[in-house]
């Protein structure tokens, strides 16, 4: 959906706020809508102008600019949180420790297994 204001309050003017609702559609047998809740919502954050994590985000039109114009949604409003932070140096220390203990049984299993003769 698209709402135009052209009467914008001073402190709005110059932004736009973009809102990603695809996650309020309820989906039909031959079209999808929204529910009387998600209209709620989605009127109460336009009203609200203002961001919310994951559902819309006030842009301002410079950067609209500097993005060739493009209004794709996606590219102002996240739709998933993003991923955990990895921290490579415990999960390195982890995987050593891991094939440490590898070894080590894999040395016992050939242990045994000499000494059943199943090996040199």
């Amino acid at each position: 959906m698209l709402f135009i204001n052209r009467k914008k309050v001073a402190a709005r003017k110059g932004k736009v706020l973009i809102v990603n609702g695809d996650k309020d559609i309820v989906e039909g047998k031959n079209q999808n809508h929204l529910s009387d809740v998600n209209v709620a919502k989605l009127a109460e954050s336009v009203h609200r102008f203002a961001d919310e994590a994951l559902f819309c985000k006030v842009v301002a039109l410079t950067e609209i600019r500097e993005n060739d114009h493009n209004l794709n949604i996606a590219r102002y409003v996240q739709t998933e949180a993003p991923p955990d932070t990895i921290d490579v140096k415990a999960e390195v220390a982890k995987l050593t420790e891991s094939i440490g203990k590898r070894n080590e049984a894999e040395a016992k299993m050939l242990e045994f297994l000499k000494e059943i003769g199943y090996a040199r």
